[in-house]
């Protein structure tokens, strides 16, 4: 068949949509026919398979071919392509599988079946172990399936019946399941090996030594517990286990707490038999009383326990290592150690210098009960060095257009807060130097400019408004008649041929930045850049040279007082009207330790309004409010200086005293309720829906008692952003308006990065932080976003200086103290001991306390955090420890809630570190009470005791 007439029927049928005439064409031409026109049938698949623009609709999508089509396509890849060009071909169904494979096999079937699985998902019909099975028994498969592809197909048909139907799975196949980390326990296959080991078709030490392996080998922390725990489930003997503990105390090695309890559990059934390897379990005793989890240590005391008389002989070389385990501040845990070790071992001169290292972690009744071991000795804390606030980094500055090229070769691999404030102020104030030749060495930074608005979805608000600045700027440079930039047009040109993204119709030429195009959602994430963007980019129209205000001086993002006033002068010199958000962005970022200084300077060489305000916000100063143009200025600088009072003489219908209240983020009452939710659930007893109910707790804020309508308070930020040609100055905007419209618009991820904006008030970002990432206490699917926020908000406070510790911001912190996610705890207790003698500890307690009274959440977060972090710091630290604990016990109810004994515990330690009584009234009557319960009755009494 000649090569037009066989392509030319295929064209046809396909555009007809007749997949029966198709297959009749395919069976009647030869393969090495069809083959010759592989690469021109993989280019029709692709054709009728592309998504595109639906006729006569302006934003909906479909495939090109109907479903008609595309099944005729498909046979046709199928049967003519090299595994090469079928690959192009994304989706090929079940149905057109089954058509082609009854009478032809593609030699690269066994590679895609593998690819596919190498992907993690392999598409039907090659899903099914017993189509697969079939085919390879008739070898199809000219590739050989890999282990890892036939676990795939095998980890989902976790049935008996399976290998009843074919044996021969069980010598190789199914030995795959536990070399390769798949969803193996999410399927019953635990129950499978139980009883495939029962009819005797499986080994059960094989199994054992692999399952320990996979268990020992693999990273996923679900499945290695789910290995170690198939011991428990296979139905080991005790004799069994004794055959098989030499691979079971491999078990002891692993880092994870699972897989190591797991073993321990096993292990503890054979404990009291002589067979029982005593001398390897006391070998791997170091390592296990190393751990940090207080579960495996019961469990290797447990196993101690039975010593006493089945392997008296380790009794004391036990005892020895069980003093590694003091490290655990927990009294109860300490308790049974110290019994343990006092049954098993007499003073002697290695358990007395292995006691004596550990000495500074016991806990007073541990200290007491081992006085026959140790010589007891106070705790000696060092005091805390107070180092005031910390010395800021100064930030190098961009002096020349060589040091703006590098600046620019890195850009966007920069991580930090004010790259884009740097990069459009050195290029404002250099663009009188820069050259023809300078703007070459510049191409590559705008060729990756170009190529980030492409995928601006990967960028950060921070790159892709520096990637929006630098296309602006290149047209700029592209527009002077006086340049020679054909070099940077071609790079231009090359990108504005090509779509943005598929099926977009918009090229880099057509691109802008405004808020109702298709990027309003990345002009929303950018609002808080886009005073600079805009300001900056009508200086380099105008070839004017003025500094950008608002550009931070040391890190994080502090700027100098003195610096802002030079930057003044240049403004006030030539009569240039400043820049109403840029400045008030400024003055948020002003460091505090040099607000004296730059307040002198003011008064030296700045005049009329500009030195009013400095006056008032820097010092003493009056209000004096002259002009419109700072209309928005001075209201900010009075919500920095007085964050939750409003200050009558600026207040007006334009902006009330009530919005720049709820702008600074209000808080009123808050308290903890119960949230319950009903839903239908399947009762598998009754074989009916029943409804459930759910409940947990949740946090509730009151409102704030007045009438804010939003939105004529965000109108004015949408009126002051520009909306018509690059160049044109902002209008004016107030900051704190700004930050809560922003915290109202974007998501989460974002809210973090607006405390650089205004680090003098972060009310309003922490009351978003609480509102969107801690109002469920005890929640146990904490998102990622919600973790990443929280630990950007700390990131960020542990940079800073002087915050204000306000109401809102003890709320966010209490709160935060017992997060659900344990690396932001770890910030916040890093941040107590940074700020343990700047902060309000009763304050802080009332908070912690209100909430834990409610069971917000469980105690443990907070306890845990205490012991592994807080406690015996400094002198100052333990003191502070102590007011924070008294905080929290004041707002406690006599009935204690789960787990307070460890809060109780570690109060009794503080006390007598600090060798001090209680004083507070009411710490002490609830001890009264909590002395009468069986729970806290030890630890209360001990505080009595030590009161008395």
């Amino acid at each position: 068949m000649s090569k037009d007439i066989f392509y030319t029927q295929l064209e046809q049928l396909v555009e007809a949509g007749n997949t029966t005439e198709v297959l009749v064409l395919l069976k009647n031409t030869q393969t090495e026919e069809r083959l010759k026109y592989t690469k021109k049938i993989s280019k029709l698949g692709k054709y009728y398979q592309e998504y595109v623009l639906e006729e006569g609709k302006s934003n909906s999508y479909g495939y090109r071919g109907n479903g008609e089509q595309r099944s005729a396509v498909s046979l046709a890849v199928l049967a003519s392509c090299t595994y090469k060009d079928f690959n192009g071909i994304w989706f090929i169904g079940e149905k057109e599988f089954n058509q082609v494979l009854e009478w032809y096999i593609p030699d690269w079937l066994g590679e895609y079946v593998n690819d596919r699985a190498s992907e993690g998902w392999i598409r039907a019909p090659f899903n099914e172990i017993d189509y697969v099975y079939e085919l390879n028994e008739k070898g199809v498969f000219k590739t050989p399936l890999t282990e890892r592809t036939w676990a795939t197909i095998m980890v989902s048909f976790s049935n008996v019946e399976l290998f009843d139907k074919y044996p021969a799975l069980l010598e190789k196949q199914f030995w795959y399941l536990f070399d390769h980390e798949l969803s193996i326990n999410y399927n019953p296959w635990d129950e499978v090996i139980a009883t495939l080991i029962a009819q005797g078709r499986l080994d059960k030490h094989r199994i054992v030594q692999t399952a320990v392996q996979s268990a020992l080998t693999h990273t996923n922390q679900a499945l290695c517990g789910w290995h170690a725990n198939l011991l428990a489930k296979i139905g080991l003997t005790d004799q069994d286990i004794v055959g098989f503990q030499e691979d079971i105390f491999q078990l002891l090695n692993s880092p994870l707490s699972k897989v190591v309890n797991e073993a321990l559990d096993t292990l503890f059934k054979i404990a009291k038999e002589k067979t029982f390897h005593a001398e390897i379990f006391i070998n791997h005793l170091p390592i296990l009383m190393s751990s940090t989890v207080k579960a495996t240590i019961n469990k290797v005391l447990r196993i101690v326990a039975t010593f006493d008389k089945s392997h008296p002989t380790y009794k004391e070389g036990s005892a020895v290592a069980l003093v590694g385990a003091f490290h655990i501040q927990d009294q109860a845990l300490q308790t049974k150690i110290a019994k343990q070790i006092i049954k098993y071992a007499k003073p002697n001169e290695d358990l007395n210098a292995q006691l004596a290292a550990y000495q500074d972690m016991m806990m007073s009744e541990t200290k007491t009960l081992l006085a026959d071991y140790i010589t007891a000795e106070a705790i000696v804390l060092g005091e805390m060095v107070e180092e005031g606030e910390m010395e800021l980094m100064l930030i190098a500055p961009i002096d020349t257009v060589e040091d703006l090229i590098f600046h620019c070769s890195s850009i966007w691999s920069t991580d930090n807060h004010y790259i884009f404030d740097q990069t459009v102020d050195a290029v404002v104030r250099l663009s009188p130097e820069i050259t023809v030749e300078h703007i070459d060495q510049l191409l590559p930074a705008f060729d990756k400019a170009y190529k980030k608005i492409k995928d601006i979805w990967s960028g950060t608000p921070k790159q892709n408004v520096i990637a929006f600045w630098m296309l602006e700027w290149s047209r700029m440079l592209m527009e002077d008649t006086t340049l020679d930039t054909t070099a940077l047009e071609k790079i231009y040109k090359k990108h504005s041929k090509e779509e943005l993204y598929s099926h977009s119709q918009t090229s880099l030429a057509d691109v802008k930045l405004e808020p109702s195009n298709r990027f309003k959602y990345y002009y929303s994430a950018m609002r808080p850049y886009l005073t600079i963007y805009f300001y900056s980019l009508q200086l380099l129209k105008e070839k004017r040279q003025f500094p950008i205000l608002s550009l931070p001086t040391h890190e994080p993002f502090y700027i100098d007082a003195v610096v802002l006033v030079d930057r003044l002068v240049v403004y006030q010199k030539q009569g240039e009207l400043i820049d109403a958000l840029d400045l008030q962005i400024a003055l948020a970022r002003l460091n505090t330790t040099t607000f004296a200084e730059g307040l002198a300077h003011a008064k030296k060489v700045l005049k009329g309004e500009l030195l009013a305000i400095l006056e008032f916000y820097l010092g003493e100063g009056e209000i004096k409010e002259e002009s419109e143009d700072y209309y928005d200025v001075w209201r900010l600088a009075a919500a920095l200086k007085y964050p939750h009072e409003a200050v009558e003489s600026l207040a007006n219908d334009r902006y009330t005293k009530e919005q720049q209240l709820y702008c600074a983020g209000w808080l009123g009452n808050w308290e903890v309720i119960e949230d319950s939710h009903t839903y239908e659930d399947w009762d598998y007893k009754t074989k009916k829906k029943v409804e459930k109910v759910f409940t947990h707790k949740k946090l509730k804020l009151e409102q704030i008692p007045y009438d804010i309508n939003t939105s004529v308070l965000f109108s004015r930020v949408n009126k002051g952003m520009p909306k018509t040609a690059v160049g044109n100055r902002m209008g004016t905007v107030n900051l704190m308006g700004l930050i809560k419209y922003q915290i109202m618009d974007v998501g989460i991820s974002e809210l973090a990065d607006l405390m650089t904006i205004t680090p003098k008030h972060l009310d309003a970002v922490l009351m978003a932080i609480v509102e969107r990432c801690l109002h469920y206490g005890g929640s146990a699917t904490f998102e990622v976003a919600e973790k990443k926020a929280l630990q950007g908000v700390f990131t960020y406070l542990l940079q800073m200086n002087e915050v204000t510790f306000t109401d809102q911001f003890y709320l966010f912190y209490g709160l935060a103290m017992m997060a659900d996610d344990k690396v932001t705890r770890s910030f916040a207790a890093e941040y107590w001991i940074k700020e343990a003698l700047h902060l309000d500890q009763k304050r802080l307690g009332h908070v912690i306390g209100k909430a834990l009274s409610k069971e917000y959440v469980t105690i443990k977060r907070l306890t845990d955090s205490i012991q592994g972090f807080m406690m015996n710091v400094s002198v100052q630290h333990n003191q502070a420890l102590q007011e924070l604990i008294e905080g929290i016990l004041c707002e406690m109810n006599e009935t204690p809630i789960k787990g307070f004994k460890s809060l109780l515990e570690q109060y009794v330690e503080v006390l007598s570190t600090n060798q001090t009584k209680v004083t507070n009234e009411r710490v002490m009557e609830l001890v009264e009470a909590w002395s009468k319960v069986s729970t806290t009755k030890k630890a209360a009494v001990l505080i009595k005791n030590l009161n008395s």
